[in-house]
């Protein structure tokens, strides 16, 4: 008698004498006996065949199961369960990434600290930058005064005055929208990926406002966790 095939995946119910004796629905029997356990016990016992051939004329499934062409089994492969995805750290409410920033070890933070110093010391430049630019101007306004006293004019006119006036503002928004601006958002693209690197919650490359926003809340709590000496 041929070994009847394991299948991985067991049959609902087990047959019945009424389905056994049903020509018709003999291949679904078949089927049904090769996945039970119940059956594969059985059909190393005599008096389980014997059971089954009882009360009918019809031939018995052990019979049946003699004259098939014996049946390699098939191993089916079992499906590896994937892994649980972790959140992209990136996307992190300001809620989730808290317990997160509490994990930051003291070489991030190192890290983090020399980008707070790199900012401050932009800061200082794009300052000093902007006090040159008023200081020159100033100065123009002085030279203006002292040609109007040798030539004894009553002041500065007014139209020197505006000219004066109208150059300082030109020169100082061209400063802040070509120079601090650009700057600055150098600056913080620099910080943002090196932050990304850093493995810092919420932090990536965007100029979106709402993701800024997240992502000056988490800096804000970051600065806390940095030493105070610089």
């Amino acid at each position: 008698m041929a070994t009847p095939v394991s299948l991985s995946v067991p049959a609902s119910r087990p047959p019945t004498m009424q389905t056994i004796n049903d020509t018709a629905g003999l291949s679904a029997i078949l089927d049904q006996l090769r996945a039970s356990q119940a059956w594969q016990n059985a059909n190393n016992q005599s008096t389980a065949v014997e059971q089954v051939q009882h009360g009918s004329e019809a031939p018995s499934v052990a019979a049946l199961l003699s004259q098939l062409n014996p049946i390699q089994a098939v191993s089916q492969p079992v499906a590896s369960v994937p892994a649980t995805a972790q959140p992209d750290i990136r996307y992190l409410t300001f809620q989730q990434a808290l317990p997160k920033l509490s994990q930051l070890d003291s070489a991030v933070l190192a890290a983090i600290q020399q980008l707070k110093r790199d900012q401050e010391k932009l800061e200082r430049d794009l300052f000093a930058e902007r006090v040159a630019i008023r200081t020159k101007y100033e100065a123009k306004v002085t030279v203006a005064q002292n040609k109007a006293r040798l030539i004894g004019a009553n002041g500065v006119s007014k139209h020197e005055a505006e000219m004066i006036s109208r150059a300082y503002e030109k020169e100082l928004k061209q400063f802040d929208t070509e120079r601090a601006l650009l700057a600055w958002e150098q600056l913080v693209a620099k910080q943002q990926s090196a932050l990304a690197q850093l493995n810092v919650p919420v932090m990536f490359p965007t100029t979106e406002r709402t993701d800024r926003e997240r992502q000056q809340r988490v800096m804000h709590v970051v600065e806390g966790l940095l030493p105070h000496s610089v």
